[in-house]
């Protein structure tokens, strides 16, 4: 899911390592940064 947060950056919620990839290959060139969070361990 590709999305705009309130202050106009794009959100991307990749589901699995190969979505997440694939928009890298894509877009690697054009991001100016890329913040990557994930859940806690003790989240599940």
């Amino acid at each position: 899911m590709i999305f705009k947060d309130a202050s106009g950056r794009t959100v991307i919620c990749a589901e699995d390592r190969r979505e997440w990839r694939g928009w890298l290959e894509e877009n690697y060139e054009a991001a100016d940064e890329i913040w990557f969070a994930y859940p806690p361990k003790e989240s599940g």
